[in-house]
């Protein structure tokens, strides 16, 4: 009984601290006669909408130290440190730093503050990632895993005929996704460290990518690669941060949501230029060794090719579809690049960008670039 009181006091008391800098945020705000929507607008992409700042108001959300400090600095346009100290004390966050004062360009404070006993929040559980990654054995368990995945992947698709081919490609796109981890935290603060499950993360989608193409018919590879992509978004998911976490001049989305887009974008690839080539080659040199040449012959002339369960566009409509991609991702690239704005890490998330881009596009290349060889040297 002690112990439960001991937690309802606790949750009291943090919902009292909710409160307390949510009334503190709204006054200030009215005092300066601007509404909720212009202030979420300008929390530096922290709050995706006018909907999820107001709950931030109404002391039903708490928001990260970087949230809470965008909407005081930016939101708000406070350049006293002292009046933010003031205010994210209230939550039990520790008072800005030297560093943080310069970057945000405002008045040097006089003294620190920090939050009062009685409105001080626990501090947040630590989960099971960050446990993992403070162990003294982590880096070993690493080595470990990424290791034995790869023999074992090597293994597969050796046995299967592809070695060269699969290992590449599954290597290609298990690799966007631990890219992924480090480009969406790449501005983050107080990020959980990423080696350990980024090579997780990198193993997993590697040896579940072998065993889609392995399984050579196309519904339970496909599904084998959807199953992969949505178990992984839900077990690293806790890796990333629910607020944004990229500066730019439009309302950037969480790193979690931003993630999860990567992860739609990473499948398009899958749909498009991987698994249907893959089966339908493969069924052809099937009917091929079985002697129906003809037949082969005949539905290779056609815009969308068919047989035997495997479906596939002709490689010409696939190269088209390739080209509009490509064109598609540089101009959002361009977009993206022309209205982020300053951060310490900027070009380190930068460079991420860009090789996540370089992998995206030599994936595709690789796998219509094989279709197309493959259809040209399918017949004598």
């Amino acid at each position: 009984m002690e112990e439960n009181d001991g937690l309802s006091a606790d949750t009291a008391t943090r919902s009292a601290a909710r409160r307390l800098f949510g009334k503190a945020v709204a006054e200030l705000r009215e005092a300066k006669g601007l509404t909720q929507k212009e202030v979420a607008a300008q929390s530096g992409g922290h709050y995706s909408d006018e909907s999820t700042y107001r709950r931030v108001e109404l002391g039903a959300r708490t928001p990260s130290r970087d949230a809470a400090i965008a909407i005081l600095r930016h939101g708000l346009a406070l350049t006293d440190a002292e009046a933010i100290n003031r205010r994210i004390a209230l939550l039990g966050y520790d008072p800005l730093s030297g560093e943080e004062i310069r970057r945000c360009a405002l008045v040097p404070c006089s003294g620190n503050y920090t939050a009062p006993m009685a409105t001080k929040p626990r501090p947040a559980k630590i989960g099971f990632w960050k446990r993992a990654t403070e162990s003294p054995h982590s880096r070993r368990a690493a080595v470990f895993v990424f290791v034995g995945t790869v023999i074992l992947s090597a293994w597969i698709a050796w046995v299967s005929g592809h070695l060269g081919l699969w290992l590449t490609t599954s290597g290609i796109y298990a690799s966007l996704y631990a890219i992924s981890l480090f480009l969406e935290t790449a501005c983050a603060a107080n990020r959980v460290a990423l080696a350990l499950p980024a090579t997780v993360l990198f193993s997993f989608m590697l040896f579940s990518s072998v065993i889609a193409l392995a399984l050579d018919a196309l519904v339970p590879s496909l599904a084998v690669f959807g199953a992969a992509a949505l178990l992984q978004w839900l077990l690293f998911r806790p890796v990333l941060p629910d607020s944004a976490v990229v500066a730019a001049r439009f309302q950037s989305h969480t790193a979690q949501t931003a993630h999860l887009k990567n992860t739609l974008y990473f499948l398009f690839l899958v749909v498009a230029f991987w698994v249907p080539p893959a089966n339908c080659i493969s069924a052809l040199r099937q009917q091929v060794r079985m002697g129906n040449s003809a037949p082969v012959r005949a539905v290779m002339g056609q815009g969308l090719i068919v047989t035997d369960g495997a479906v596939c566009l002709n490689a010409g409509w696939l190269w088209g579809i390739y080209a509009a991609t490509f064109v598609f991702g540089i101009g959002a690239g361009v977009h993206l690049l022309e209205n982020l704005k300053y951060h310490p890490k900027l070009n380190s998330y930068t460079a991420l960008l860009y090789l996540r881009a370089l992998l995206y596009f030599s994936l595709g290349l690789i796998c219509v670039g094989w279709y197309s060889y493959s259809l040209s040297t399918l017949l004598p």
